[in-house]
């Protein structure tokens, strides 16, 4: 894969899986996505009050083979855990972003390490936040991908029977003292 791959979207090309409120109903809304590294990507917006963009399909547009957005998917899901996000807009906009199956956002934060508040719509696995343009916005989305999922299961799972052996241990003791003092029979 070559990066940057890039598409553009206007009223004359929306795709129907993207949803547009614009700041001006009289003007022609701009978006356009930047895939700048296989965990970085930049929206461009012009007139663009509130969003809703699917990621995977709108990978499918920047002209990846569909292997290539296949492989951009799967390291997304598995091999990162973070996807560098650059925004540039005006305002205040509202987005809502659908990511691939299998990956989940834990948090949003700003270059400067403050949080962002989100929401997750679990119906679409979409994640919904606000950003607020003094310039562009870096934004660092912490995914909560399936190798972690999986690594804290197993965290727990050893945890628990830790504590299960650690138990038995005590009870085997506590079982065994009547016994050696004369108490049990």
């Amino acid at each position: 894969m070559v990066f940057p791959k890039s598409v553009v979207y206007h009223d004359v090309n929306k795709p129907d899986w993207m949803t547009i409120v614009k700041e001006n109903d009289a003007l022609d809304f701009t978006f356009e996505i930047v895939i700048e590294a296989m965990n970085k990507i930049r929206f461009n917006t012009d007139n663009v009050e509130a969003i809703v963009v699917d990621l995977p399909k709108a990978f499918t547009d920047t002209g990846l083979t569909v292997g290539d957005v296949n492989a951009l998917i799967s390291f997304i899901r598995f091999s990162t855990d973070k996807i560098y996000v650059t925004i540039s807009g005006s305002g205040t906009d509202v987005y809502e972003i659908i990511l691939p199956q299998g990956v989940s956002i834990a948090e949003i934060r700003k270059a400067d390490g403050t949080l962002v508040p989100f929401a997750i719509n679990m119906a679409t696995n979409s994640v919904i936040f606000t950003v607020t343009f003094s310039s562009d916005v870096d934004l660092v989305m912490v995914l909560q991908n399936i190798n972690k999922m999986v690594s804290s299961a197993l965290s727990s799972i050893l945890q628990v029977s830790l504590i299960i052996y650690v138990f038995s241990m005590v009870y085997n003791v506590v079982v065994k003292i009547p016994k050696e003092i004369g108490l049990g029979g």
